[in-house]
């Protein structure tokens, strides 16, 4: 798993308490959750780029002939 999705789960906690102190759902909703959406992607976006390259590195190259 990505260290990435991992660290999203404290912008989802700040969201989180944000919203438990009665503070505003726009900046709950727009900083916390946005940022922690964002890292959602980033890190589902990465772990595919590693499986594509370690993909690509295992099969051979064509060889001239």
């Amino acid at each position: 798993m990505s260290l990435k999705l991992v660290e999203s789960l404290a912008a989802y906690g700040d969201m989180a308490n944000v919203l438990a102190h009665h503070g505003s759902a726009a900046t709950a909703l727009g900083i916390h959750g946005l940022t922690a959406t964002l890292m959602v992607a980033t890190g589902l976006l990465m772990i595919r780029e590693t499986r594509a390259a370690g993909a690509a590195a295992a099969s051979p190259a064509p060889q001239p002939v």
